[in-house]
């Protein structure tokens, strides 16, 4: 799916920055990451880096091991 056609149709207007969006998601991933950046009134690349930091300081709170199952978990689904 174009990602043009996925900023226009959940309302993103063109001709603004393109973010480049790495590492490559998949169409469903990508939208929810404009989806949420849309809700929540900010860039996405904004939206990744706390996103990022969440998942850090989740890390620290609840175990480093606990956080990587989970990502090894998500990562074997794709």
């Amino acid at each position: 799916m174009n990602k043009e056609l996925i900023k226009d149709a959940i309302g993103i207007l063109p001709g603004g920055h393109e973010y480049d969006m790495r590492p490559r998601y998949d169409a469903d991933t990508y939208i929810q990451i404009l989806n949420l950046a849309k809700e929540m009134d900010m860039k996405p690349n904004v939206l990744l880096r706390l996103l990022t930091k969440l998942q850090l300081e989740r890390m620290r709170d609840e175990g480093r091991e606990t956080v990587i199952k989970s990502i090894i978990r998500l990562q074997s689904q794709n």
